[in-house]
């Protein structure tokens, strides 16, 4: 299949997000020097995801030794969006929020014997609560992932070792 413009753009795009993301602050000119794109499709790309508020201009970096320009130093925009991670225990229910950077903004922890019965209130019980933690998000809340001990398979709990929740549909 051949590639169009639309997705090579796509690509690019992801590729320079991942970048930023795993350099933390990156300029304009090391996105250019790292991914091989030219300066001017570097510039289109981040003024896109500027646009879109997924990154942040933070502050002038250090110039080289030659002089010139300081550049501007890029890095994922924090409040963009938030998640909630779940770990559904035989006798307890471990959550988190955070912000799509990592920063976790509150933890949740309570010890509770996990049955077919209550597993899900307990789960909504876990989210209501950290939902009222997270501050405003342009996205709000992006994902929200549920560990459980067990086999998945099709997305349909198969077995569990420690508790029943092989009969529940989370």
């Amino acid at each position: 299949m051949p590639a169009n413009s639309t997705f090579v753009k796509q690509l690019n795009e992801h590729h320079i997000l991942e970048l930023i993301i795993q350099h933390t602050e990156i300029s304009r000119a090391s996105l250019s020097k790292i991914s091989g794109l030219t300066k001017s499709t570097i510039t289109e790309i981040t003024k896109r995801l500027l646009n879109d508020a997924l990154i942040i201009e933070t502050r002038s970096g250090d110039s080289s030794i030659l002089g010139g320009r300081r550049p501007v130093l890029l890095r994922l925009n924090p409040y963009y969006a938030s998640v909630i991670s779940i770990d559904l225990q035989a006798n307890q229910i471990n959550a988190a929020a955070s912000l799509i950077n990592g920063q976790i903004i509150k933890l949740y922890n309570k010890k509770v014997l996990i049955t077919k019965d209550n597993a899900e209130n307990e789960i909504d019980l876990a989210i209501e609560t950290l939902k009222k933690q997270i501050p405003f998000t342009i996205e709000g809340i992006c994902s929200i992932t549920i560990a459980i001990h067990g086999i998945i398979n099709n997305n349909h709990i198969d077995f569990t070792s420690n508790y029943d929740l092989d009969e529940v549909d989370l």
